[in-house]
């Protein structure tokens, strides 16, 4: 419960949460301009980069097309001929950890690291506790599916099968 003493504070949370919401309906019109898809006139192409969803989208006058870039070193190069070259390795090992939930007949919390990945999948290896402390090791494999948000099918060392979602750091 607030006092009267602190009742001063209300007038400058109501004007911050005002100035933020209209900052924030103005930044989403800035930034659907800024991905808007229209190429315009005078130019032969546009690039753009969307972090969240981990693609590139050129836009030509030929048409559309969208790369999804790994969250991995990416070099993006412009050719002479205007043609938009991509390069990454496609598979190699890592260390993501993450954090998720899981179910193989009762609910889990999950932990664990990815340790190898193919373009968009993910061996991991991952260590799951349900509410009643009943710890649980494993493998699994994943696919990611937006952003750092992964889904995953897998085994523990019972030999059950498990199946859930996860967020990477």
């Amino acid at each position: 419960m607030i006092n009267k003493k602190e009742l001063w504070l209300l007038p400058i949370l109501g004007v911050l949460a005002v100035s933020y919401y209209m900052l924030h309906k103005q930044n989403k019109k800035t930034d659907a301009g800024i991905v808007s898809r229209v190429l315009p006139p005078n130019d032969t192409e546009k690039l753009i980069l969307n972090p969240v969803s981990h693609s590139l989208i050129t836009i030509t006058k030929k048409g559309t097309k969208v790369t999804y870039l790994p969250n991995r070193p990416v070099s993006v190069e412009v050719t002479k001929q205007g043609e938009v070259k991509f390069t990454s390795r496609p598979w190699g090992t890592e260390l993501s950890p993450f954090a998720g939930f899981g179910y193989s007949g009762e609910a889990k919390m999950v932990l664990g690291a990815g340790v190898f990945y193919y373009h968009r999948l993910d061996l991991n290896v991952f260590a799951s506790i349900t509410k009643n402390a009943k710890f649980g090791f494993g493998a699994a494999v994943s696919y990611n599916v937006y952003s750092n948000t992964n889904l995953f099918v897998g085994v523990d060392v019972n030999h059950d099968p498990i199946g859930g979602v996860y967020f990477r750091f």
